[in-house]
């Protein structure tokens, strides 16, 4: 068994993307077998094993998919033009915005909205036009959801579906679209 200390930790943490001064403050060595990936085993020359991995992002808050895989661009203009709406239409202020706000996102909040309302961090091969859900080819939908104060977008993945709220701002939107993301995203990487 390997033990990594506070400057393999750093190291890791940088590959990885983490804050590591709030990483060492909580974690201060952790004992690992096997590394995956070859970045972090050929630079630390440890084995970590997948549990352990699967273990240590998820206390970093690392998304496994995107760290084994990248992150993969997204065509915008290919995903709003295969994009339904139930509810809305591609005038509404809400889509609007929230195609100018995706606009704007990094690729991988983009891959995390993705991942979030499709369950996939890819577009399959051909575009967003080749998505398929539970029962078939299933495009990307936006769909209307009754306004509360406080209510965050929700997703059914199995159809492709993000459920938003009619945000009274564009801001309202974008924060709550970000705390979805960065909350509601956890649960794939042990999928």
């Amino acid at each position: 068994m390997a033990m990594i200390d506070s400057d393999d930790l750093l190291y890791l943490c940088s590959i990885l993307g983490v804050n590591q001064e709030l990483m060492l403050s909580g974690i201060p060595e952790i004992d690992i077998d096997n590394v995956t990936g070859r970045n972090i085993q050929n630079t630390m020359g440890a084995m970590i094993d997948s549990d352990d991995l699967l273990y240590l992002c998820s206390i970093l808050g690392v998304n496994v998919e995107l760290m084994l895989s990248g992150i993969p661009e997204i065509d915008i203009s290919d995903w709003e033009k295969h994009t339904e709406y139930n509810g809305y239409d591609r005038q509404s202020s809400v889509i609007q915005w929230f195609w100018e706000i995706v606009e704007d996102f990094s690729q991988e909040n983009r891959v995390l909205l993705l991942q979030f309302t499709t369950g996939s961090s890819r577009v399959p091969f051909g575009g967003f036009a080749k998505f398929v859900g539970g029962g078939g080819p299933q495009h990307f939908t936006i769909a209307i959801v009754p306004y509360k104060e406080h209510t965050l977008p929700t997703a059914s993945t199995c159809i492709n579906m993000l459920k938003m709220p009619e945000y009274k701002s564009k801001t309202e939107l974008h924060n709550r679209l970000m705390v979805a993301l960065q909350c509601g995203n956890q649960g794939y990487a042990f999928a």
